[in-house]
Parts: structure tokens; sequence; C-alpha cells
């Protein structure tokens, strides 16, 4: 088996920096302000250098590097952008895993005729994901997977580092122990014990690190010997439905724009009904060709619950559209609907305001309960804000209406 390992470090940082137009050799904290009560969520190699750690309060962290510039994360952003990344090592390979955000696997076997070299392979892939996504990525070259993210994290944001095949060990053999994917536990263990690289780790009887550590101290002695049987795992690309539209002469105002996405939203709301999903996201890229400096926008929409109503869709669209600025106006319009699924189930109303048999049912058993357990015992749950990322902002318990006794 040979693989590629796709590794972007800092992705959260790097994308702020750019979308913020910040100074490439200045340190960027991403998490909040440091006046926030949170912590940090990623940082430049920059603050790293400075003495930044993930996790730390923010507050910390401008005390250990005033000179920083601190910004609020936007999950989606990144999200995004990898999601870029990841379309992109699609055009090179048939079998691309995901394994986390920044990071991802490429199963490179047999596409020698097609790429050349594995060399050239990963010159090109970082390139392209530079040309295309404008993010830096370290690139690892080896036979497993662990082999290939060590590689990666050595290349780092330079020159990839490719692994010849049969030599993942020898390769291993001076990196630090640190490297491994374990408990910082049976990492601490094993700097006490000496233990530093990878080499010295591989040279101890296997019994020796299971007695200590167990099956964590299995798995870690087969790691450091470049011994990772995990195969590549192709990811499920989620299904999307896409609508284009594009014209000579921009459009700029509000209206015009919730007319062509209206227009556009036809074609994809009847597929989504003829099979019975819902639409849980929404994205729009706004493209021009006639300002300098400005091409595309796009924007992503995430609904509450999942729904194929075209006027709430609409509803969203207009709300987001006027945030939004298009210099020299928009020519082109491409909107995406992903996330798809089943609409959520909602469950009927057990109080109607149209009285009837059930009403009284209710009524006679919530006499019977109160006589039993006392006047107090019954509650009944009124909805306030059910969209509310609050809890207890969603609902309210209220007395139970008492009838006449």
């Amino acid at each position: 088996m040979r693989l590629v390992c796709v590794l972007i470090v800092h992705l959260p940082a790097q994308v702020e920096r750019k979308a913020g137009a910040l100074s490439p050799g200045a340190p960027v904290i991403v998490g909040g302000l440091p006046r926030d009560l949170k912590r940090v969520l990623d940082c430049s190699e920059e603050a790293v250098r400075a003495g930044v750690a993930l996790g730390m309060s923010l507050r910390e962290a401008q005390s250990i590097c005033p000179e920083a510039s601190f910004v609020p994360a936007h999950q989606e952003a990144y999200e995004e952008a990898f999601a870029e990344v990841l379309t992109l090592l699609d055009h090179f390979s048939p079998v691309v895993e995901r394994e986390s955000l920044g990071t991802a696997y490429l199963d490179i076997g047999g596409l020698d005729s097609i790429f050349g070299s594995e060399e050239k392979l990963a010159n090109r892939i970082r390139s392209e994901i530079i040309a295309t996504a404008g993010l830096q990525a370290g690139i690892g070259v080896a036979g497993a997977k662990f082999v290939a993210r060590a590689a990666a994290q050595l290349a780092s944001t330079g020159m990839p580092v490719i692994v010849a095949e049969g030599e993942d060990a020898e390769f291993l053999k001076e990196l630090p122990v640190d490297l491994l994917p374990v408990s910082p536990e049976v990492k601490a263990d094993l700097n006490l014990l000496g233990l530093l690289t990878m080499g010295q780790l591989a040279s101890l009887p296997a019994e020796a690190l299971v007695a200590r550590f167990g099956r964590e101290g299995a798995a870690t002695h087969k790691l450091a010997r470049g011994i990772d049987p995990r195969p590549v795992v192709p990811r499920q690309v989620p299904h999307v439905l896409e609508a284009e539209w594009s014209w000579e002469d921009p459009v700029e105002t509000i209206d015009s724009l919730m007319s062509i996405v209206d227009s556009l939203l036809d074609a994809p709301l009847e597929e989504l009904r003829g099979r019975g999903l819902a639409c849980g996201q929404i994205r729009l890229c706004f493209h021009s060709e006639r300002e300098k400096g400005w091409s595309e926008a796009i924007s992503v929409i995430n609904l509450k619950t999942p729904s194929r109503s075209k006027r709430e869709m609409l509803s969203r669209v207009r709300h987001r559209l006027e945030k939004m600025q298009f210099p020299g106006g928009v020519s082109a319009v491409r909107l995406t609907l992903a996330e798809l699924g089943g609409e959520p189930a909602f469950q009927s109303l057990l109080f109607s305001d149209q009285g009837g048999k059930q009403d009284g049912e209710i009524t006679w058993l919530a006499r019977r309960l109160r006589r039993r357990l006392g006047k107090a015992a019954l509650k009944k749950v009124v909805a306030l804000d059910p969209g509310s990322r609050i809890p207890e902002r969603r609902a309210v318990l209220m007395d139970f209406p008492q009838a006449d006794e």
C-alpha cells in the first residue's frame, strides 16, 4: 500500500489570515477577543513559537503574545475551506479519507502511470492546494498511515517528505515518541522511562510494553516499527442538488438577486419533494468578472431544521443578502442544497383548541391525578422559543389549567 497524507497545520489560523488580509508574518490567535472568557481554538506558528498553546485562555495568550491579532472562530468557514481541499483531492485519487479537520489520506497505489513519480504527484497536490484553496499543507508519502502522517508533520508547509518503500521503520527511528497517537499519560510515562525516540521504543520487547500499558502498549510498539495496517477508507461524499444561472449585465439589487434565487430553487425543490427529502443547508456562490480584486463571494446558510419549504428558504436567503455587499454587481449565481435527508418528525398537539372527546378525557384524568397527588403536581410544557440554542429558553413549565372540581 502506498498513500499520501495531506496535513494542513493551523487550518483555522490560515483561513482567518486569508479572510482578514492579515500580515503573513504576524501572529494570529483564533477563538475570540482577549476580553472574551474563551480559550484558544487555534493559532499560527508565530504564536506557537511565542509560547501560546491550544486550550489556554485568551487573556493568558494576550499576555504571552500581545502583538498577535485576535479573531473570533468561524467553524463553518474552516469546514468549507477543507471541503474545497477534499474536492480537489478527489481529482488525484478515487479513494480519499477525511480523518479530521485538516487531515486527509489518499490511496495512490497504481497511479504512477497517470501522474508519474510519487515526488511529482506530491508536489502537484501541494501546489494545487496553494493555488486553489490558498492554504499551505504538509505532504507525506509512505506505506502506512502513521508513517505518512509523521512525514507530513516533518514536511509542515515545506516540500513533501517521501518515505521509500520498505524504509518506514528506518524513517521513524530518530523521531520523537510525542508523535504517537496515544494519551498524554502514556507519553509522560514513556518520557519518564527514558524512551524518547521511536527507535528506542521499537527495540523493546512487545511484552514489556503490554505489561506496562496494556493494549495501548501493543499498539505503540507496532506503530514505532512502522506497522500500521489501517486502510484508507473512502469518505461518503454528501449528495447535493445544484442549479446555476449566469447573464451578461451584472445585477446589483437584492430584489433582482432574490428573483433569480427564487427561479433557481424550483428544480431542486421539485426533486427534493419527489424523493421525500428535505434540505439542511443552502450554499450560495455569487460571481463577478467585472471588478478587479473581487471575483467570488460564498455564503453558507444552515437551517435550524431540515426543510423543503421554498418560503422559508427565501426568507433565510433574503436575510443573508441584506448583510452582503456586491461590488460591481453579480454576473452569476450557483445555488447548492446540501445536507439532504428526511424531514424531522413533529409530535401533534396533545391539547387542541377545538375541544371534543379527547379534551374531556384529559380533563377527567387530570382531576383524578390532582386528587391523588395534589393540586400543584401537574405541569404543562409551554413552548417559548423552540429553536433557541439555550435549552432553558426553549420551553417553560406552567401549572396545568384546573377545571371546576
